[in-house]
């Protein structure tokens, strides 16, 4: 299909369109159901854990192991460091395991001001 410049084009009605929060929806109360404590596995295994002070945050810090320091820097918008366990506890027998979750993210400070954030600030 092809438009010519003289062709009259329909403009979409954004105004009345529906959206998700139109809809209402009704969920049984049987099936709502607490979703359980699960233990974080950072939890169960001997970390050292603090919190640093970045600027105006603090960060939230894992560290285990001794020797040359290896910094874990997560992936991904919003991820944390938690999926680095057990897999790099592995290190901890050559090398000084340090984990971090990134400003903003997992139990880091969420202070995004009026700016937002930067990949600098990571």
């Amino acid at each position: 299909m092809s438009c010519t410049p003289d062709q009259h084009v329909l403009e979409p009605d954004l105004e009345n369109r529906e959206s998700i929060l139109d809809r209402k929806v009704f969920i049984e109360p049987e099936l709502i159901t607490e979703i359980p404590q699960i233990p974080r596995f950072c939890d169960q295994i001997e970390l050292t854990k603090r919190r640093i002070k970045v600027g105006d945050v603090e960060l939230y810090v894992e560290e285990e192991g001794r020797g040359t320091p290896i910094v874990l820097i997560n992936g991904g918008p919003g991820g944390t460091h938690h999926y680095f366990h057990p897999w790099f506890s592995r290190a901890k027998k050559y090398a000084r395991v340090i984990y971090y979750d990134q400003r903003g993210c997992g139990l880091s400070d969420f202070d995004p001001g009026e700016e937002g954030y930067s990949v600098d600030q990571a």
